[in-house]
């Protein structure tokens, strides 16, 4: 029976629904089990499960409870299943500077040790519909050679902001279009001579999971060269922008 009080707590004793809402807004509602205290030595020991509410619900309303803004590899390792359409899925893509083949190595390597980065090696989310401006600014930093950046001072953070140079910035698409092919490459060949209903529930969750972080990794590589296609047919006089905003790199 529902709680008139939302710090009060609601008892399980039977079954429950609970309309899971992994997309919704976040809820601080929370499922919790514990033991339910014995009033003699003699009785058996039982559990009970325990929905927290965080504001009050009337009888016979429809409770929902939040997973929180979370991509489908959390889901599917926390809780035991994927989302076709989910919002929050990501994939993280690594990048880094190459100490063996940049002479400014050295100095990003402290500015960005300064950050709280390593140059070498930094992971970003990647969505379905956008890769970060930190990955952008990162890159921008990791990528710069000395005609890259002219007048402009390598350690400070309002550089990369936005655009360094024309060659800066098809660089730094080119380093995310080698890392995302690269990280498509990395998964094994699929699997699809098993048709899904013939599968496991792991195995079709595991299925979709992998399925997800491809179409991901596959529009990366389509915005990133539709990018750089955009940026070589701009005009000669191509010029760096004022930055307006303050750095993400800070």
């Amino acid at each position: 029976t529902p709680s008139t009080r939302p710090s009060e707590s609601l008892r399980v004793d039977a079954v429950v629904m609970i309309t899971r809402e992994s997309q919704h807004r976040f809820s601080s509602s929370y499922v919790d089990a514990r033991a339910i205290p014995k009033a003699f030595p003699w009785e058996a020991e039982e559990d009970e499960v325990v929905l927290f509410a965080d504001r009050a619900y009337k009888q016979f309303d429809q409770i929902f409870i939040s997973y929180g803004p979370r991509p489908n590899s959390d889901l599917l390792l926390l809780y035991g299943f994927a989302l076709d359409r989910n919002p929050f899925n990501s994939v993280d893509l690594v990048v880094g500077a190459n100490a063996d083949q940049d002479p400014l190595f050295d100095q990003k390597r402290a500015f960005a040790a300064s950050a709280g980065r390593d140059v070498a090696r930094a992971a970003f989310p990647l969505y379905a519909d956008r890769y970060p401006d930190e990955l952008v600014q990162f890159l921008r930093m990791a990528c710069a050679t000395m005609e890259h950046l002219g007048n402009l001072p390598l350690n400070a953070p309002e550089t990369y902001v936005d655009i360094v140079s024309l060659d800066n910035e098809l660089a730094v698409l080119e380093t995310i279009r080698e890392a995302a092919t690269s990280a498509l490459n990395a998964y094994p060949p699929p699997n699809d001579d098993i048709p899904a209903a013939f599968l496991s529930r792991n195995q079709r969750m595991a299925r979709r999971l992998v399925q997800t972080e491809q179409r991901i990794l596959q529009k990366t590589v389509a915005a990133t060269e539709r990018k750089a296609r955009e940026l070589q047919s701009a005009p000669p006089s191509f010029e760096r922008r004022t930055p307006d905003l303050l750095s993400n790199f800070k």
